[in-house]
């Protein structure tokens, strides 16, 4: 309803001006009047149309964010709904842990027996999953368990520095950039070199991440064109060379940074890149 009355008011408005601008053409003894009645008027369709514009983008906008919110916050709800019920196995081994003493004599072996026991709990795979349950950005945690439960092939450890994350950049945006770095890395994982480390903090309202994949070598020329429109290092069909081409026209659009490095860490050399935004 709404819309059909703008437009109507649109084409009221334009046909008030034509009828001015006819009138005044004909009659030489327009005054200023008409002249300031027709610019009145072409400002205040222009503003108008103007206002519209910024109303479609914003519904856009939020469209897309409530897209993003129905796709990512449904996985972070499985989790939830998994550990929930898992709630009962855990108090099956607290149980078991705090009765190991009723058959264990040696004071050092209920140690070793329960630090055995404890260790094998908590390297359990679901407790990667903890700090995603615990940061602010609800979206960006359900997008991330998905990811990590979809990464064949690869081992993705994830750090917290910072719960509270905050960004100036809209929520798709932040999805796209860290989902196409996320995606690179874990298809550059092969044979042992299967490790991706995925670091989030945020500071100054700005939300910062660190995603890095074990290579065998990397030059310094290799990295200076990764953001080259249709590099790639891959072999494959013209939409290669795509992604971090667009992630750094995003990140830049936003007044963000995203830097690429080489780290020397336990497991070895990796490739890390580094956004803020």
């Amino acid at each position: 309803m709404k819309v059909r009355l703008y437009y109507v008011f649109t084409m009221l408005s334009l046909f008030c001006i034509l009828l001015i601008g006819i009138r005044a053409a004909n009659d030489p003894r327009a005054d200023l009047t008409l002249t300031v009645s027709i610019v009145a008027l072409g400002v205040f369709l222009m503003l108008s149309l103007l206002e519209r514009n910024r109303r479609e983008d914003f519904i856009k906008h939020q469209e897309n964010e409530l897209k993003l919110y129905q796709m990512y916050v449904q996985p972070l709800e499985e989790l939830v709904k998994d550990i929930r019920a898992r709630q009962h196995e855990f108090d099956n081994h607290l149980n078991a842990i705090l009765n190991m003493h009723l058959t264990i004599d040696s004071y050092e072996e209920l140690v070793k027996e329960q630090t055995e026991y404890g260790g094998m709990l908590y390297s359990e795979d679901r407790r990667k999953f903890f700090p995603l349950l615990r940061i602010s950005d609800k979206v960006l945690a359900g997008f991330l368990y998905s990811k990590i439960m979809n990464a064949a092939g690869a081992e993705i450890e994830v750090q917290v520095l910072n719960y509270m994350l905050l960004s100036r950049a809209a929520e798709n945006d932040i999805i796209e950039v860290i989902g196409t770095l996320l995606d690179n890395a874990v298809e550059a994982c092969s044979g042992e070199q299967k490790k991706v480390h995925l670091t989030l903090d945020s500071k100054s309202d700005r939300l910062i991440f660190e995603i890095s994949n074990q290579v065998e070598k990397m030059t310094l020329g290799q990295m200076e064109r990764f953001f080259e429109k249709g590099y790639s290092t891959k072999q494959g069909n013209g939409q290669r060379g795509l992604g971090l081409y667009n992630a750094k026209r995003i990140v830049n659009r936003v007044g963000g940074s995203l830097e690429v490095s080489v780290k020397e860490k336990e497991e070895g050399s990796f490739v890390c890149f580094c956004v803020e935004m």
